[in-house]
């Protein structure tokens, strides 16, 4: 069974969020359609913004739930959703949408899973605010495509 605070959690799951951005960056440079090159660019700052959010969120958070150890009958808490985003600059921009929506599903779907299982009501509902921030930027990110596949 592997322990780990919730501090811990959430700061690697921000640098998922920061490593997702880097390799959306990366994606968009190589891209050649000017249209999955945009997408990889805002799909990057999504990322940043969501890394961010939960650094602030992190900031504020009560330091005694931050602190509480989390522990986990099938090991690393997040690790489902550390597979790799399979993204290549090449990719349809309908593709990369829907590939970046699926990779923030399975973080939602084990923010779910982590406030179900919450030792505390204070955790559970952290993990509910995270599910919020991520649900509310996923919201955004399919509007903005859209718009964008409108340009």
């Amino acid at each position: 069974m592997a322990s780990r605070t919730v501090r811990d959690i959430i700061t690697q799951i921000r640098s998922m969020h920061r490593q997702l951005g880097n390799l959306y960056q990366t994606m968009g440079d190589a891209a050649a359609r000017e249209r999955v090159k945009m997408l990889l660019y805002y799909v990057s700052r999504h990322e940043r913004n969501l890394e961010e959010a939960l650094s602030q969120y992190q900031q504020q958070a009560k330091k005694g739930v931050l602190d509480t150890w989390y522990k986990s009958a099938t090991g690393d808490p997040v690790a489902e959703f550390m597979d790799p985003v399979r993204i290549t600059p090449d990719m349809a921009s309908d593709a990369v949408v829907r590939t970046v929506l699926e990779a923030d599903q399975k973080l939602v779907d084990q923010f779910r899973r982590l406030a179900e299982t919450g030792p505390s009501e204070d955790v559970r509902e952290l993990f509910q605010k995270l599910i919020a921030i991520e649900e509310r930027e996923e919201h955004l990110l399919v509007r903005d495509a859209a718009e964008l596949e409108d340009v």
